[in-house]
């Protein structure tokens, strides 16, 4: 008879606690929710310019979509404005109707030079300051300068005393440059000095067409580094992609996603 009293009273016990688990698990998952907006609430990407502006708009609207399904924010765009070539010829890639034009995409960026060697400081200063000054005529504001330079992993003590001449000259403007995976792979202690004289480094994650899945290495060089110093470059409007790279990246970590689009992307988008 004890154990029958004793059986009942268990059973009355569950069912005067079940109200009580299905409160403890609602809250439970939505602390979860939260949490996981949280995370998404603290992604920002931005994207690359890298053609006339006019072809882009399919592109750019795909990745304002998708930045408002996860809750993200958009930096500004990096606009490849120049390219200084192995001959020191200096080649501008958009004229006064692209710049324009430019204003339907916002109204601050940061300037892209394309470097096929390391000229002189002085000529990046130069340009970087003139052009600057047309940007600001038609109401655009400069927000800093990005280089992309594919310097040897062997001379990146060189490309770092470079940028440390060429910030002399610029001591109050945000410069950025553009990095390869295998400067990791190759030489990691000088590329975490060149992190030191830049605010960012613009990993590229893509070879020639293709998007390509880093080692472990390279994750693992993400994840102990100060993470405001790094963003991760993807071709296209890949986010399949980028969610997979996400997957790799500490859940914390606050490193931008950066998409490179050009006209192909606008073809296949």
């Amino acid at each position: 008879m004890t154990n029958i009293n004793h059986l009942k009273y268990i059973l009355m016990l569950k069912i005067k606690l079940y109200p009580t688990f299905l409160l403890f698990a609602f809250l439970l998952s939505s602390m979860f929710f939260l949490l996981d907006n949280l995370i998404f609430s603290k992604k920002t990407v931005f994207f690359w310019m890298w053609s006339k502006p006019q072809t882009l708009s399919s592109s750019i609207i795909s990745l304002s979509s998708y930045c408002k399904e996860i809750n993200c924010k958009i930096d500004p765009p990096h606009v490849h404005f120049g390219t200084i070539t192995k001959n020191n010829n200096f080649i501008m890639h958009l004229n006064i109707k692209d710049i324009e034009v430019l204003k339907d995409f916002g109204n601050s960026f940061l300037l892209t030079f394309r470097l096929e060697n390391l000229p002189t400081v002085y000529e990046v200063a130069d340009k970087y300051k003139k052009y600057s000054s047309i940007f600001m005529n038609s109401d655009i504001e400069i927000k800093g300068l990005e280089l992309d330079y594919d310097s040897a992993s062997s001379k990146i003590k060189v490309y770092k005393d470079w940028i440390k001449r060429l910030r002399e000259l610029l001591p109050k403007d945000h410069i950025e440059i553009t990095g390869l995976t295998t400067w990791v792979y190759d030489n990691e202690k000088d590329v975490r000095d060149l992190s030191k004289e830049v605010k960012r480094i613009n990993f590229q994650l893509y070879h020639i067409d293709k998007n390509k899945i880093p080692t472990q290495r390279f994750f693992n060089f993400l994840n102990n580094i100060s993470e405001k110093k790094i963003s991760l470059g993807v071709l296209c409007n890949d986010y399949e992609f980028s969610k997979s790279i996400n997957n790799s990246i500490k859940t914390n970590s606050q490193i931008t996603i950066g998409y490179f689009l050009n006209s192909n992307c606008s073809k296949s988008t």
